[in-house]
């Protein structure tokens, strides 16, 4: 008989501890918001607001008003390319380039939308 009022009470008390834990999470990710808030914003505020729009824009505009180019003229323009630059360098250059630019794109709607919370 004790048992089964032990546990009856237990599988009375299961909701309120899966409410009071529920509303203990809310509680701390309120706080966390509330205290990192200003400074997200601030981080947010150095961002501008999308530098590569106009670039891309003028690149595809300018792609379409040249031709394509001869395949000669191609190979010797990256040959003499190749005799400046050493070809490592180039591709880590590139790679460093792009992997700039995918961070921004990674930080940025991250940064938005912390500035949006506060």
């Amino acid at each position: 008989m004790q048992i089964k009022l032990l546990s009856m009470f237990l599988l009375a008390l299961v909701p309120f501890v899966f409410n009071g834990s529920y509303n203990l999470i809310i509680d701390i990710l309120n706080y966390l918001i509330t205290a990192i808030g200003p400074a997200a914003t601030r981080v947010v505020g150095l961002f501008p607001a999308n530098p590569c729009g106009s670039l891309i824009a003028s690149c595809s505009d300018a792609v379409v008003s040249i031709g394509t180019p001869d395949a000669t003229f191609l190979s010797h323009a990256l040959n003499a390319i190749a005799w400046l630059l050493p070809m490592s360098y180039l591709a880590n250059l590139v790679g460093c380039a792009m992997l700039t630019i995918m961070i921004y794109f990674t930080m940025a709607p991250l940064a938005r939308w912390f500035k949006l919370l506060s």
